[in-house]
């Protein structure tokens, strides 16, 4: 249950429409209160997030968008080994079930720093009809767990894919749990 609770959480972020740009960016986010730090491009910008988001960060490059959300869940079972596949296998069931057209590319679950964290990589179909491929990286804490997220159209160049796939790369722990 609460892991479906982290997949609607982390849907949310997926479905950040893009905004303007406003800002010039820092190359590196860090939050100590939330403890991860996150580098990428300078040609990422940070943008206004729209309203409701609980993105922390949201930046944009042209068809680019990426965030990074914050939300409190117990996350005991991705520090168990006999519990984190099942954990981890219930995530992707939920982000699955309530995307169009999910079709799964990469999906990779180690520990950095001794925190558990799962990368995914898979196309879908926006709510508009578009084709998109969506990179996340859940850096699992006990207590919370942090997503980055990044969204290109599946028509993108590979150049803003490999940024995509960077920036939701990045997201590493500031300490060890």
């Amino acid at each position: 249950m609460k892991a479906r609770a982290v997949c609607c959480l982390a849907l949310a972020a997926l479905l950040l429409p893009a905004t303007s740009a406003t800002a010039e960016a820092e190359p590196s986010h860090t939050d100590r209160e939330r403890r991860f730090t996150l580098s990428y491009q300078d040609s990422l910008r940070p943008a206004k997030p729209p309203e409701g988001s609980e993105a922390i960060v949201y930046l944009q490059n042209g068809p680019l968008r990426a965030s990074v959300s914050t939300f409190e869940s117990a996350n005991r079972s991705a520090y168990r080994r006999d519990q984190s596949k099942a954990f981890f296998d219930s995530i992707e069931t939920g982000i699955a079930a309530s995307t169009t057209s999910y079709k799964r590319q990469i999906r990779k679950h180690q520990r950095i720093d001794r925190a558990p964290t799962l990368d995914l990589s898979f196309r879908r179909t926006s709510a508009s009809g578009a084709r998109e491929i969506v990179w996340m990286r859940f850096l699992f804490r006990y207590r919370f767990t942090v997503v980055a997220t990044a969204i290109v159209p599946a028509s993108a160049k590979r150049s803003l894919m490999r940024e995509a796939k960077n920036f939701a790369e990045s997201l590493v722990p500031l300490e060890k749990p």
